[in-house]
Formats: structure tokens, sequence, C-alpha cells
């Protein structure tokens, strides 16, 4: 049932949403579900992506969020480049020697 499901993923799954403060953009992730409707609309805040897909949903304390992955893009190394979880982007890192300015 759905109302399992929360409570299976509860603490075992993470979902990036951007919050929309007075001070900013800022990620949050959360773990803990109340209940599958929660998670549902967790899942739908973190799926839109404003101006193109929507707009902020309200998700409760947290107020306005929308897609995470704005504010929550960090690369996962490898073995010598860096991805992401996406195939778009892919990073090199590169050597400098001393001296060199960039």
């Amino acid at each position: 049932t759905p109302e399992e499901l929360a409570r299976i993923l509860n603490g075992r799954m993470e979902i990036s949403v951007t919050r929309i403060t007075w001070g900013g953009l800022v990620n949050h992730r959360i773990k803990k579900f109340e209940s599958y409707e929660a998670m549902k609309q967790a899942m739908l805040a973190s799926a839109c992506l404003v101006p193109l897909a929507g707009f902020p949903m309200k998700l409760g304390e947290l107020g306005y969020c929308f897609d995470g992955g704005l504010t929550d893009f960090n690369p996962i190394g490898g073995w010598r480049t860096f991805g992401t979880f996406s195939g778009i982007h892919h990073v090199v890192p590169m050597a400098r020697r001393r001296g060199d300015d960039a």
C-alpha cells in the first residue's frame, strides 16, 4: 500500500528540494515522511523546474520549494574524471604548475 511504502522509505530515501527564503535559495534534503501524501508532495516539488515546469509548491513548514538540483549539484568522484548524476555534465580536472595564473 502507499502508506506502507512511505513507512519503508522513511529515513532511507532523500529528496532534495530548493527552499525559497528571504535570504535567497537554500537546499534542503527531506528524509522523514509523515505520510504517503507528504512523500508524494516532496517528490512533485523536487521535479518542479521553475519556470519550465510549474510553479513552486508549498511543503508545510519548509515553505515554497522546487527542484533541488539547482542548489544541490554535487559532483560524484570518479576514477580519473568527475561526473555528476547527469550524463550531460563531465568535468576533467587539470593539474596546474606553480606560477600559472588562471
